[in-house]
């Protein structure tokens, strides 16, 4: 099965049969390849262009057009506020993607976020 948005940006999900069972449109193509993509596989890490491409609960892998590729987390400070009096949200670091394994950077994440919670 594969599933993908088309160059005309309607969303098409092709079977083994080349039946075209799904077509979206617009906006909902990213909604739709979003649910059904979910998070980054250790194969989509290995193969992904330029970008930042994110995991899921703030986690992004960054890759650079060098092809240096690098994991992050954007958290939200409780209860701390920038100049416009927003919410602050930070960027941490979680290590290079050659260092570090998805699973780590997930775990690492995790941390980043309870702290943020915590204040």
């Amino acid at each position: 099965m594969f599933y993908g948005c088309s160059r005309f940006g309607g969303f098409r999900w092709i079977l083994s049969d080349h039946t075209r069972v799904l077509s979206l449109s617009g906006i909902f193509c990213g909604i739709v390849k979003a649910a059904l993509g979910g998070k980054l596989t250790k194969k989509l890490v290995e193969n992904l262009g330029p970008g930042r491409h994110g995991d899921g609960f703030g986690q992004y892998l960054v890759v650079d057009p060098s092809g240096a590729r690098r994991w992050i987390v954007r958290v939200t400070a409780k209860a701390q506020k920038n100049r416009k009096g927003s919410p602050l949200r930070t960027d941490f670091g979680l290590g290079d993607s050659d260092l570090v394994t998805l699973n780590q950077a997930r775990k690492r994440a995790l941390g980043y976020r309870r702290m943020a919670k915590a204040g």
